[in-house]
């Protein structure tokens, strides 16, 4: 045999292996792309509404789906160490809402997206009937905190009645 077709041969066994190669390393980096994007519109979508699911989701799958990207993490480590910061600070509102920002903000650069900070504060829609239907859901919940405890106190009394005529007998 000559080198010419030693070549073939090897072009023959090489060429496939590299196109498998190439397209497995093509569709690897389409679906970390798919997938951060789907976290961003996660956050996008549910950004002024901290309370629902999807955001929460979205906020939990950062470090899974951006941890090769050191500037997300960092922006969400300090979201979250706002989130947890429990103060009654005038501006801290104003703080955790910038940093829900930055964080954002950086996964949209990591996923390739554009659009300003501002606009991410800012340009979001939330009808007036959701948040009202959130507003009457937090405060059947506060009620039903103290309901439970006006019963628990009913009850007390009840045992309290229950219990005075034996007093009385015993005396």
């Amino acid at each position: 045999m000559r080198i010419q077709d030693w070549l073939t041969l090897a072009a023959l066994i090489a060429g496939p292996a590299a196109a498998v190669f190439i397209s497995l390393f093509i569709e690897g980096k389409r679906r970390k792309a798919a997938s951060r994007e789907r976290v961003v519109r996660m956050l996008l979508a549910t950004r002024h509404m901290p309370a629902h699911p999807e955001y929460n989701m979205a906020v939990n799958l950062i470090p899974v789906e951006f941890n090769d990207h050191p500037p997300v993490l960092s922006a969400w480590r300090r979201y979250l160490d706002l989130v947890r910061e429990s103060t009654a600070h005038v501006d801290h509102e104003k703080r955790l809402q910038a940093a829900q920002s930055t964080m954002i903000l950086e996964c949209m650069r990591s996923a390739g997206l554009t659009l300003s900070e501002s606009d991410i504060q800012t340009l979001a829609y939330v009808s007036q009937g959701f948040v009202d239907r959130d507003m009457i859901y937090i405060q059947s919940l506060q009620a039903m905190t103290q309901i439970a405890n006006c019963l628990k106190r009913q009850n007390e009394l009840t045992e309290c009645l229950l219990q005075a005529p034996q007093l009385k007998k015993a005396s």
